[in-house]
């Protein structure tokens, strides 16, 4: 349904386009509906966090962000996603609110799936998750608050201790 059949035999070995990962997750959401499909994409964005703490955030980096004090650790954090956005399939940034907890904004996400009934940005909040407990604070939990999908200006993530 998402026109990636030829991924199955031949994986690819390097960044796809937007329109493909936008592509399969429609795909996704439509095939399997919201919950199996939100937790098949949040499943997909936590290995995405995996594979970045693994190939993509150097060692002394990751060894720096986990001795730093958690408020600086989530700061500098934050300020990396945002240098590195467009990894993210996020061309436009994001932007972060520290008042009441951290929440992050995405006000063009392209994977926010045309009209969902509610949150439908799993794969962001799961890849979040797994950097932010890896990086700042291993009990930190991330929940998508309001989508763009949904009608709402931008894509919101609650970042708090769960």
């Amino acid at each position: 349904m998402a026109g990636a059949e030829s991924h199955l035999s031949h994986p690819p070995v390097a960044m796809v386009s937007v329109a493909e990962v936008l592509a399969l997750h429609r795909a996704v959401r439509a095939c399997l509906g919201a919950g199996p499909g939100g937790a098949v994409l949040r499943a997909a964005g936590e290995a995405t966090g995996r594979y970045l703490l693994a190939h993509r955030i150097p060692r002394a980096v990751r060894l720096a962000l986990r001795a730093a004090p958690a408020p600086l650790a989530a700061r500098l954090l934050v300020a990396a996603i945002r240098r590195h956005a467009w990894t993210f399939g996020m061309p436009d940034g994001l932007d972060a609110a520290w008042r009441g907890g951290l929440r992050l904004f995405l006000a063009a996400n392209p994977i926010a799936v045309p009209g969902a009934a509610g949150p439908g940005c799993d794969f962001h909040a799961g890849t979040f998750e797994v950097l932010f407990q890896a990086l700042v604070d291993r009990h930190l939990v991330v929940r998508e608050t309001a989508c763009r999908a949904a009608g709402h200006p931008a894509c919101v993530f609650a970042i708090r201790r769960g």
